[in-house]
């Protein structure tokens, strides 16, 4: 049986699906909570972040464009070698913490914390080191032949310079939270 409620946070309203789920061995009846929004936002955050800075994307950079829109995968391009050392590649990621702010059909936009376990290689393919990036910003997302693609994000180290953003980057991530 699935209830459908809803919460509001602030002024947000995200839908919550309620399961209730009869345990008859001990005559007991169970309720769990799933954000069904929240779950599917974290998945598509982990998604992108685990397989952006992946081999498999190094190997073959057309896959940005499975990842993010044109205009995104563009804007960040594919890292480039500096001074021998061919670039971070990312061997998985966690997303920590997610605030879903906006959810519909076509667009989605979070804040979010993620962490990112990854591999600085050399040209030759030699592992330098292995470390963890741990980052908090704002993700938008837009669903593009029935796939999230990443519009655009910004990192909350930087928001002094969200003057300085471009303007088309303004436009898809409107209003950045005020975590």
């Amino acid at each position: 049986m699935e209830i459908v409620g809803y919460k509001h946070i602030g002024n947000l309203q995200t839908k919550t699906v309620l399961i209730a789920m009869l345990a008859t061995m001990w005559g007991m009846i169970m309720i769990g909570c799933v954000d069904t929004e929240s779950e599917e936002v974290r998945t598509v955050i982990q998604k992108y972040e685990s397989s952006w800075l992946s081999a498999n994307v190094a190997l073959n950079p057309t896959l940005k464009y499975d990842l993010a829109t044109k205009q995104w995968a563009d804007y960040m391009g594919i890292p480039t070698s500096h001074q021998g050392v061919s670039g971070l590649l990312t061997t998985s990621a966690t997303v920590n913490d997610v605030t879903v702010i906006e959810y519909s059909s076509a667009r989605l936009k979070a804040w979010a914390c993620t962490t990112n376990t990854f591999d600085e290689i050399t040209l030759q393919g030699t592992i330098v080191r292995s470390g963890t990036l741990s980052r908090c910003g704002t993700y938008v997302f837009w669903k593009m032949d029935a796939n999230w693609k990443l519009a655009g994000y910004y990192n909350d180290a930087d928001r002094r310079y969200w003057n300085h953003a471009p303007e088309w980057l303004k436009t898809v991530i409107g209003d950045l939270p005020n975590n």
